[in-house]
């Protein structure tokens, strides 16, 4: 197989599956839909460029057609045409956002103990940081709470006790923030 051919291969490879993801991701709401996909080509460069040939505005329908060069013979069978609508703009962004590493889990639990606690004297709430797993990987995931249980925190820390707060989770390449936060509490000793 020519390079020219792998080249369009891996292309098509790429838009199938994003396609796929983007149907994925219609019907469950869930950004880690994007994730399986990463393995068959697609990326944050790949969702940038389509949502650039949206135009603008982000509101031009398009169709991206691969032709085939040279008269090898392709087993494959891949699609040769990929039509995008305007509707598919939000959704590559998401994308492309999850890729980088900027998204948002919806009611995720923080889980862990309090590593840091900020309390400035005129605010009337604190923030704490918990060491906690978001898919795998530990993060520092800050959260802001009412002053009662800014204290509950503080106390957790000095006791070493475990702490659970449940809320929107905003994760970025640096840092992760519980948005939303309720349902604090102090679970007690770590196992």
């Amino acid at each position: 197989m020519s390079v020219t051919r792998a080249v369009t291969n891996n292309l098509s490879r790429s838009l199938v599956a994003l396609g796929k993801g983007i149907e994925l991701y219609k019907a469950s709401e869930s950004i880690f839909e994007f994730e399986s996909i990463v393995k068959n080509g697609v990326s944050a460069n790949l969702c940038d460029a389509l949502i650039g040939l949206s135009g603008f505005s982000k509101s031009r329908s398009f169709n991206i057609s691969i032709c085939r060069a040279g008269a090898e013979v392709d087993t494959q069978e891949l699609p040769t045409t990929f039509k995008f609508l305007p509707e598919h703009v939000p959704t590559l962004e998401i994308a492309s956002s999850f890729y980088k590493g900027n998204y948002i889990i919806n009611e995720y639990e923080a889980f862990g103990l309090v590593s840091k606690m900020t309390h400035l004297p005129q605010d009337d709430f604190g923030e704490i940081t918990v060491r906690s797993s978001v898919r795998g990987t530990e993060k520092n995931v800050f959260i802001q709470l009412s002053m009662e249980h800014y204290w509950q925190a503080v106390h957790a820390h000095e006791n070493g006790d475990l702490v659970s707060c449940k809320g929107v989770l905003h994760v970025t390449a640096k840092s992760a923030k519980l948005l939303d936060s309720h349902d604090f509490k102090v679970i007690g000793k770590s196992v």
